[in-house]
Order: C-alpha cells, then sequence, then structure tokens
C-alpha cells in the first residue's frame, strides 16, 4: 500500500514530542506500515514545510 506522508507525522518521529494524542496517532501509523509493508510518498515540497 502506497500513502502521502504528512510532515507532521514524521516529525513525531523524529522529536517524540507533542501531545498524547498526536504521539499516539503517529507512533499508530508507524506500525500499520510496518506491518502492512506499506511505502510512504512525500510531496517534492515537503523538505521546505516546518514543523507543525
Amino acid at each position: 500500500m502506497r500513502f502521502v506522508l504528512d510532515n507532521s507525522v514524521a516529525m513525531r518521529w523524529l522529536f517524540g514530542d507533542g501531545s498524547p494524542e498526536d504521539l499516539s496517532y503517529a507512533t499508530h501509523v508507524l506500525q500499520r506500515m510496518a506491518q502492512d509493508g506499506a511505502e510512504a510518498l512525500v510531496p517534492a515540497i515537503w523538505r521546505w514545510r516546518p514543523a507543525t
């Protein structure tokens, strides 16, 4: 499965900060990716967007 990865989710993985709900969601996305063998796609301009 392929999906578009939001910058805010990846930043939760990197920094481990945010609300408990945000961290839980980011962890769930990562677990599902590993479980399903998913590929994350990111927009070309993604690197210029500041983390939220």
